[in-house]
């Protein structure tokens, strides 16, 4: 006879301690990636190169980091038939030289490919590769069947968004704190308003749905609203999406804002996807092992955190 069940129980090897890093090299994969096709889609090529430089230093370096040595990272390219981790791994692996050709000449490097066929091809082949990076990590944690809050589908959508939101803030805040070209800056808020809604909208879909789908989601989406990480949930709100919008609306319509208050609500921004990022992946919680036959112990909503 049974006579317990197994409460929920956080994962711990994302978002703490050495899993840290794991949070990082998501978070610099993402804002380089964002940044970097933002830049090609509005035609600002020091953007793509900021982009480019954030999300092949950050992302590999980190990911070495959380392995500890070199050659575990060379084994996760093993498995790309059946691993999101080695496809994520392949097209990094892709990415940096393709990407490379693109933006070198814009280093000083090799500056008669410009213009060239090999230049032209290296941009058209590094869009794609930027997009599959940016998307890869919501992929990764939607595999992730043992945890309830990330197997959703939603998160596929929700990761790439945040990542369009954080690399719009790194280039604001670049653009306004270095290079301080205001006509940049209105090319930015323009599509700044339009990111954001979508991104508080896909924020409140992805909670709504997984609050539904059984009760160790629900119980996650309560320990990110009103529990444990609510705090930093909400900061996270209030930072990467409450402030930029308000901010973006006053300057628009109403009031003109100080070029560096703009940088300095892109960098909340950043903060903010950061911090979300992390709280999401904290709650994540396993789904308990209960008996089959009891239905009771399904629905009952007092297991213990452990």
């Amino acid at each position: 006879m049974v006579t317990m069940a197994v409460g929920y129980k956080f994962q711990t090897q994302w978002g703490r301690n050495r899993g840290i890093l794991l949070l990082l090299a998501m978070y610099t994969g993402a804002m380089g990636g964002g940044a970097y096709l933002l830049s090609i889609y509005t035609g600002y090529i020091l953007g793509a190169v900021i982009g480019y430089l954030i999300l092949v230093i950050g992302k590999p370096v980190f990911h070495i980091l959380f392995l500890g040595r070199p050659e575990r990272f060379i084994k996760a390219f093993k498995r790309p038939n059946s691993s999101w981790i080695s496809r994520g791994i392949w097209g990094l692996t892709f990415y940096i030289p393709i990407g490379g050709i693109y933006v070198a000449p814009y280093l000083g490097i090799m500056q008669w490919l410009e213009g060239t066929f090999i230049w032209s091809l290296a941009l058209w082949l590094s869009i794609p590769l930027a997009i599959f990076l940016i998307l890869y990590d919501g992929f990764l944690l939607v595999a992730s069947k043992g945890v309830a809050i990330w197997n959703n589908s939603l998160l596929a959508i929700l990761f790439p968004v945040a990542a369009l939101i954080s690399g719009l803030g790194v280039l604001i805040f670049y653009t306004a704190y270095f290079i301080r070209i205001e006509q940049f800056l209105k090319l930015f808020e323009e599509h700044e308003l339009t990111i954001l809604l979508v991104g508080a909208f896909t924020i409140a879909t992805y909670l709504y749905t997984v609050n539904y789908s059984d009760t160790t989601s629900r119980y996650s989406v309560f320990q990110l609203i009103k529990g444990r990480y609510s705090p930093i949930f909400w900061f996270s709100i209030a930072t990467a999406i409450a402030i930029p919008i308000l901010a973006n609306i006053l300057n628009r319509y109403y009031i003109h804002i100080p070029i560096q208050v703009i940088g300095l609500v892109a960098l909340l921004e950043l903060v903010g996807d950061l911090l979300l990022k992390y709280a999401i992946l904290n709650v994540g919680a396993y789904r308990p092992l209960v008996p089959l036959w009891s239905k009771e112990s399904i629905y009952d909503e007092s297991y213990k955190v452990r």
